[in-house]
């Protein structure tokens, strides 16, 4: 994500999350872990949130960019009929 762009509260909430998660594992402590919610609650761009991120590892499953879901897939085509072409009679012009 570009630095400069603004994020949502979902954003702000997954920067939460993910800050709670290196907390519990023993990455930050009490007041840090304060500190920082703070400021992921008042950030304004992904530039702030990668801010508060950027000295610690990534948590596996836990991405602070939002994933995308793949796009639908579309119906098959069917490109061929399992019967007769309309107007086709068999043996009609073998008299």
């Amino acid at each position: 994500m570009h630095s400069h762009m603004r994020i949502s509260d979902t954003d702000r909430d997954r920067a939460c999350a993910i800050l709670r998660e290196h907390y519990a594992i023993g990455r930050l402590g009490d007041r840090e872990l304060s500190t920082r919610l703070g400021a992921a609650q008042t950030a304004v761009t992904w530039g702030d949130l990668q801010a508060l991120l950027h000295d610690m590892p990534p948590i596996p499953g836990m991405t602070l960019a939002p994933t995308m879901a793949p796009p639908p897939v579309p119906p098959p085509v069917v490109t061929h009929s399992h019967r007769p072409p309309t107007g086709y009679f068999p043996g009609a012009y073998n008299r």
